[in-house]
Parts: C-alpha cells; structure tokens; sequence
C-alpha cells in the first residue's frame, strides 16, 4: 500500500514540478536597509504581506473651471473617491484561505458585505495627495489586512478559522521529500528539541512555491493541524495578529522576535498544497506528534506564535 502511494504520489511530483514559478504573481523586493517585502501585485491595486496591508491610488482630474482652492479641492475629493472604487473592487482578490477570497465571503452573505463596505470606507491615506505631470491629483490609501477596523475583522476570520478541522483533499503541488509522505511505523518521541522551552515555531518552506494569504493552514494527513480547532487560538488574536507573518530566510525570521520569542524551533516544511491557492503547508506526521505535544507545554501556536518562511 505504502509503495502504490509513492508511486502516485511520485507521479504528482514530476507532473507538478514542470510549473515554473514565474507563475507565482509575487513581487519581492529589496530596499537600502535590506528590509524584505513580499508584494502581491492586482488590477488595481497590491497586497503587502510583510506590513499586513492593502493599497491602492486613485486620480482626480483638475477641474478648468473655478478659483484654483476649489479646483485643487474638487481634484482631491475625485482622487478619494476614485481610490475608494478601487479598493472596494481590488480587496475581493485578496487571499483568506487556500480556496476563498473575499468575495467568497460576501457574495451570498449581505451582512458580511455590509461590514466590508464599512471598512473600505475606513481607509486610511498615505500621506498627502501628489500633483501629477498632467495636473491631476494622486492619492493613496491603504487598508490594514488585521487589527481593528481591518479585513480581517469584517470577516470574523478568527471564528472562522476556530471552526476549520478537514480540508478539501487535495494533491501536492511540490513536495520536499515523498519520503515525508510515508506514514511513520514508529513515532520518534523526541523529534523536537527541549519541548518544554519552545518560544515560536519557524517554517522553512523555501522553494516550495508557496503563496501567502490571511490564514495559510499546517496540514497533515488531510486534518488541519494550525489554525483550526485542533489548536483553538483565541478568534480576537487571530483578527488582531494573523496566524502567521512571512519572511524569506531564516535570519530574518530568528530576529522576528515579538512574533516567535527568543527560542524558536526551525522545523522544514514537506510540501505544499492548496486550490486554486498554494498556501498550505504539508508537515510529516511525526513533526506534528511533537509540535502538537510541545505546544501543551508552551502553548506556542495557541499563542499564535508562528512564521513561515517563503
């Protein structure tokens, strides 16, 4: 049974791993400070998963007629509205889960439309209005994915990621190793390292093609593993800190420390899975035993003390 799995799963891989990952539509970028950022780039707008906020800009064109306060005036207040119109279209893109946006969650729900209606009209602006070479006016606004008055919020993302326990089956799109994929015939008692002192968890899952989004789940053997309801964290936290920040490596996620503390487990991902999304990440059934009996100790992942990195 085990061998026909590997086959299978052997299969999966090689026709999987032909996808190149130009198609991830992710912008990494570098600046001075060799600070990283992970952009995700829509139609009108883009999703920073680094500072956990959406933004878009929005043009007013300058009135010809009128004392030049109020044409000024009138440019600025078309410029806001226009950025509002954008962000109410582009925030529907943004990725919850592996197989829901946000529109997912307000399209047959006019409740849950009307709580994401009242935080676009939240958004805050980014610093002042710029006057283009044309003569129009550009503003930018942003809207925080977590915390108060955020996406997160409006969708009661932490009762809804409370009440997740089984996922859509769903085969590998890369995995680290098939031999991650074999149920263990003997479970190793001490996997992780000084189980009573762990601080946070860090994921390598570097070159696994994952795709951010609000609430990534660790899976095994189908079940959920975090966030969901076999590790219950509380719903306002979740709302408040996301499940999970990104980086991509592992010095930047060590020095992460207000998220995972200064004792940290490195653990390596075994693939990853999700559709139409990739954001979920495959662990082997061992790592969970310990990480599961770790976080009896520390209370680490309830505590939502998590980063992955990508």
């Amino acid at each position: 049974m085990k061998n026909k799995y590997k086959k299978i799963l052997t299969i999966a891989l090689v026709s999987l791993s032909v996808f190149s990952q130009k198609n991830i539509p992710l912008a990494i970028a570098e600046n001075t400070t060799s600070s990283f950022k992970l952009i995700k780039i829509l139609e009108k707008g883009q999703v920073d998963w680094t500072n956990k906020v959406v933004r878009v800009k929005g043009r007013g064109a300058f009135p010809n007629n009128g004392a030049e306060p109020q044409k000024r005036l009138r440019a600025r207040i078309a410029a806001r509205a226009d950025a509002y119109r954008n962000l109410a279209e582009m925030i529907n893109g943004v990725q919850v889960t592996y197989n829901k946006r946000v529109n997912d969650f307000t399209k047959n729900d006019n409740i849950m439309t009307l709580r994401v209606d009242a935080v676009v009209k939240g958004a805050r602006q980014t610093g002042l209005e710029k006057q283009l070479t044309d003569g129009s006016i550009e503003v930018e606004l942003y809207l925080p994915l977590f915390g108060n008055g955020s996406i997160a919020s409006a969708l009661d993302l932490g009762n809804y990621v409370n009440n997740t326990n089984t996922l859509e089956a769903s085969i590998p799109y890369r995995v680290a190793s098939l031999k991650d994929f074999a149920i263990p015939e003997k479970i190793v008692e001490n996997n992780l390292p000084d189980k009573n002192n762990i601080s946070g968890l860090i994921i390598d899952a570097r070159n696994l093609a994952v795709e951010p989004a609000m609430s990534p789940f660790l899976v095994a053997g189908g079940k959920v593993i975090y966030a969901g309801n076999k590790v219950e964290a509380d719903p306002d936290n979740i709302i408040k800190y996301g499940v999970t920040d990104y980086t991509n490596s592992l010095e930047s996620a060590k020095k992460d420390v207000e998220r995972i503390g200064n004792r940290p487990v490195i653990i390596e991902a075994s693939g990853v899975s999700g559709n139409p999304s990739r954001t979920n990440i495959l662990l082997d059934e061992i790592t969970v035993k310990d990480l599961l009996k770790a976080n009896e100790k520390t209370k680490f992942l309830t505590n939502l003390h998590v980063v992955i990195v990508i």
